[in-house]
């Protein structure tokens, strides 16, 4: 919204409290190496990001010690890799990712690709990732 609406805002966020509507913690847009990332919804013990991942490119190869993750690919074709399997997805395929299981995601087409990741535990935050290999010199 414009600045000079910002009071409209917090009226209508006082509201959603008053009936007891839940609002994401937080919405962001991160860029990454790889693509960017976008949190559509952060409640509780979920997070839901929308994953853009970008041509030729693809995340490291890693786990979380305390979240699941769910991931639907939207559009493109996903490289998965998990727990020593590859996996070729499409629109509509999807993939469970297990607590302390070793995963990444590459795209190696020329068009980007597309996930929607769903976590669910009991901590979210970035910190729950470690990585084991990446390409991109973040270990």
């Amino acid at each position: 919204s414009k600045k000079n609406h910002s009071n409209e805002i917090h009226k209508l966020i006082n509201i959603f409290k008053s009936k007891n509507i839940d609002l994401p913690r937080s919405l962001s847009n991160e860029n990454r190496p790889w693509g960017s990332y976008n949190i559509l919804l952060e409640i509780d013990n979920y997070k839901v990001k929308k994953l853009i991942i970008d041509p030729k490119q693809s995340i490291s190869l890693q786990y979380h010690n305390q979240r699941t993750e769910h991931w639907v690919v939207v559009s493109g074709i996903a490289n998965v890799f998990l727990d020593g399997e590859n996996r070729i997805m499409t629109a509509g395929n999807s993939i469970d990712i297990p607590k302390k299981s070793h995963h990444s995601v590459s795209n190696n087409e020329d068009v980007e690709l597309i996930i929607i990741e769903v976590q669910m535990g009991d901590y979210l935050g970035e910190d729950d990732i470690t990585r084991l290999k990446d390409k991109y010199g973040r270990i």
